[in-house]
């Protein structure tokens, strides 16, 4: 069992041999994030001077620079995108609303250097 902090608030993690199961803080199934929760939650999040100007649920992972995929393997997420000269992009787990991954434009540009090693 995990405590993790989800679009919905705290929220319990309990993982066994028939997979994983979310429950919200209160006791009841934590209940499945849509683009206001995400976006409400990522405006928390974020510590940067740009507006969230984008929602959007993605099917499989972004890939930037021709190379770069920033959440790896994993084909599902909520993305919040802000305005800012970074271009500072959040991902959110699509069950949970828990935070995946924080990218930005600089990120972006350091893994495909790393990579390139």
């Amino acid at each position: 069992m995990q405590s993790v902090a989800t679009a919905a608030g705290r929220a319990l993690r309990l993982r066994d041999a028939q997979g994983e199961r979310w429950l919200s803080a209160a006791g009841g199934e934590l209940p499945l994030p849509d683009a206001a929760s995400i976006g409400r939650y990522a405006r928390t999040l974020y510590r940067g001077d740009g507006a969230l100007v984008a929602m959007q649920r993605l099917t499989e992972s972004p890939r930037k620079l021709g190379i770069v995929r920033e959440l790896g393997d994993r084909k599902e997420a909520w993305l919040a995108s802000f305005g800012d000269r970074l271009g500072t992009r959040l991902y959110f787990d699509t069950r949970s609303g828990e935070l995946l991954a924080a990218r930005n434009d600089a990120w972006v540009v350091y893994d495909f250097f790393f990579r390139c090693t």
